[in-house]
């Protein structure tokens, strides 16, 4: 017994030493691999404006409440950053990493004292997030998604923590608080504790209910007043994401997504392991085999009703520490690694139980790894992460070209609603809804690009007095627009409209169209020293985007 208990040390310090060479690896693995989503400068406006004293508000002329980020802390967040003297861009980043290496510590101590898996089989949970290619690019993408998660994944392993020999009322009130603070970075987290709960109260027995009860109660405490909060703040309960993107049952689309992801991913194998080894798991393991599986089941479920999503499985990443440690106990299982009472099984048997358990574990984390360097295959309206990065790094251009002419009190109008916006200081009119209320609560156009659903109309424009328009979802071109060359232009703009080409001095077009008279329009350029190289208007039968 006194072998197996130095055998067992000895191992708790390997595993140690191997973690922190895991989370050195991740952090080289994102760092090299950072980017921005276009949608995190949409945030960044919001933090600015918050840090000017403004409030949560999109535009400061004509100044209108409205949460347009999806994420409510990550936006606050930044604002204290912004008034701190930081720039948003890299303490997102910074933050994001952060969060990315915790949870990868978090799944290892989660393994150990949560779901009792001896040192080395624990760490399997971190060696799979950390070959995941998901959750090292949007680690880095500027974006809360990883950070919400860290929050969600904690809040889990706390909840099952909290069923221990004589689950008491006082129990559940750590998982409460934890769920609670993710719903403020994620607005969706309550249906993962929902989720939990119900995977716990469905094989826990009747004692089970009562930390439960109490997580669930704080929960529901805390996201009454954040309602009640958004009511009298913004005049609705929901973010105005929520209204911009969720309105209509579209599985068709939603469960392509969910296979790419499942096959792209290699999650189809770690899902094999799960439910082949879930016979002898859910004798030592049914409360984490049901609370997590619930999870995925329910979040799985909530995605394909969307219609999935328009980024590369970004809305996949909260359930990727679950999945991670459903495999390790799968993997346990095979290696004989539950706690130290195996430490003191025979040697010859622990040798070969143990090296299956490594052979396979390998497998997985090598089957997961060339995701990282192997483009996403796209598929329908998807963009790929490589695509969202050249789109951003594109209006980015734009938006530092552009930001010498347009100022707080230029009315513009662009689909890339992000940079340009951020960086120009622009008064603009969302045409997709995101931050413009009255374009979100518009009925959902299911041909139309999933999330972007909803659009404004010409009459919008008109309304709103725009003076400069995109035509295709941006601004800059190689060439003045060509009437002979079709292609697919934004539904918001109208046949007849005329379109504008203005050559920049550093050789771009800026090409769009404008709801002011003709003779505004040529006045604002000359004062700006640009030359007009062409008005045309725009042909009738043109394309929609998307279509």
């Amino acid at each position: 017994m006194a072998v197996g208990l130095r055998n067992f040390a000895a191992d708790r310090v390997a595993a140690w030493l191997l973690l922190l060479l895991g989370i050195a690896l991740f952090l080289w693995l994102a760092s090299a691999r950072a980017w921005v989503n276009d949608d995190a400068f949409i945030t960044f406006r919001y933090a600015h404006n918050v840090a000017a004293g403004h409030g949560i508000v999109w535009n400061v002329v004509e100044p209108q409440r409205v949460e347009g980020s999806t994420s409510l802390a990550w936006t606050l967040l930044n604002a204290a950053a912004v008034r701190a003297g930081l720039e948003p861009l890299p303490f997102s980043h910074g933050l994001g990493l952060l969060a990315g290496a915790c949870t990868l510590l978090l799944l290892f101590v989660g393994a150990r004292r949560g779901l009792a898996l001896a040192p080395l089989p624990a760490l399997v949970a971190p060696a799979l997030l950390c070959a995941e290619r998901q959750w090292v690019l949007w680690s880095v993408s500027g974006m809360e998604m990883t950070a919400a998660t860290m929050l969600l994944a904690l809040a889990s392993i706390r909840m099952l923590r909290e069923q221990g020999a004589i689950p008491h009322w006082k129990d559940g009130w750590g998982s409460g608080l934890l769920f609670a603070m993710a719903t403020l970075l994620r607005p969706e987290s309550p249906l993962l504790h929902a989720a939990a709960a119900a995977g716990i109260l469905l094989v826990g027995g009747r004692r089970a209910w009562r930390p439960v009860a109490t997580s669930t109660l704080l929960h529901a405490v805390a996201l009454l007043l954040l309602t009640g909060w958004r009511l009298l703040y913004f005049g609705q309960p929901l973010p105005n994401t929520f209204y911009a993107k969720v309105g209509a049952l579209q599985l068709d689309r939603g469960l392509e997504f969910v296979a790419a992801f499942v096959t792209q991913g290699h999650i189809l194998l770690q899902l094999g392991v799960i439910v082949g080894a879930s016979v002898v798991t859910w004798k030592r393991a049914r409360l984490p085999l049901a609370a997590f599986g619930m999870q995925g089941i329910v979040w799985l479920t909530w995605v394909a009703a969307l219609g999935g999503g328009r980024w590369e499985f970004r809305l996949l990443v909260p359930i990727l520490p679950a999945l991670a440690l459903l495999t390790a106990v799968a993997v346990a299982q095979v290696g004989g690694g539950r706690a130290q009472r195996d430490a003191a099984a025979p040697r010859s048997q622990r040798a070969i139980r143990a090296g299956a358990a490594v052979l396979l574990a390998l497998l997985l984390v090598a089957t997961s790894a060339p995701a990282l360097h192997r483009p996403f295959r796209s598929f329908g309206d998807v963009l790929s992460s490589a695509q969202l990065l050249q789109s951003a790094e594109y209006v980015g251009l734009e938006a530092s070209l552009l930001r010498r002419y347009l100022g707080p009190r230029e009315r513009i109008c662009t689909g890339w609603a992000g940079a340009i916006p951020y960086f120009t200081r622009a008064w603009h009119f969302d045409p997709w809804g995101l931050n413009t209320p009255e374009i979100a609560r518009r009925p959902l156009d299911p041909t139309q690009v999933v999330f972007h659903q909803r659009h404004a109309l010409w009459s919008d424009l008109r309304a709103n007095r725009v003076m400069f328009c995109d035509l295709f979802n941006h601004f800059l071109f190689p060439a003045p627009f060509d009437p002979r060359q079709r292609r697919g232009v934004v539904p918001w703009v109208q046949p007849g409209v005329s379109v504008y080409s203005a050559r920049l001095p550093e050789g771009h077009y800026w090409v769009f169209t404008s709801t002011r008279a003709r003779a505004e329009v040529e006045s604002r350029l000359s004062m700006w020293g640009l030359e007009l190289v062409s008005v045309m208007e725009l042909p009738a039968g043109w394309p929609r985007l998307g279509e």
